[in-house]
């Protein structure tokens, strides 16, 4: 899977019911290395010019260089590529499936 390739980080601009309810229910920590919900940080992806995004690499101990997001949102797959990481973009047809076997070849 992925894990043996990637560190899988789950950045999600949410509310904090995500964390409390959502996360445990659907025992998301099997699937990602990391969660990181805004809610809980207290901050959103694309404040102060993406802090939270560098803060995550940084926590991870990579390099934005040779960090990857997968994002629906334009915008921030903009400023990632801004601060010198890769985005790919998730969109009705190239969904996040799309990405995940692009990223196992």
């Amino acid at each position: 899977g992925l894990r043996k390739h990637y560190t899988v980080v789950l950045a999600t601009d949410n509310m904090d019911c995500f964390s409390r309810f959502t996360v445990p229910a659907l025992e998301l920590n099997n699937y990602f290395d990391q969660i990181t919900n805004s809610a809980d940080e207290k901050r959103l992806k694309l404040e102060e010019d993406g802090i939270l995004l560098r803060q995550i690499v940084k926590r991870n101990n990579a390099v934005l260089s040779e960090s990857i997001i997968i994002d629906n949102s334009k915008k921030i797959c903009a400023l990632f590529e801004q601060l010198g990481g890769k985005s790919l973009l998730v969109t009705k047809d190239r969904g996040l499936d799309y990405w995940l076997r692009y990223l196992l070849k």
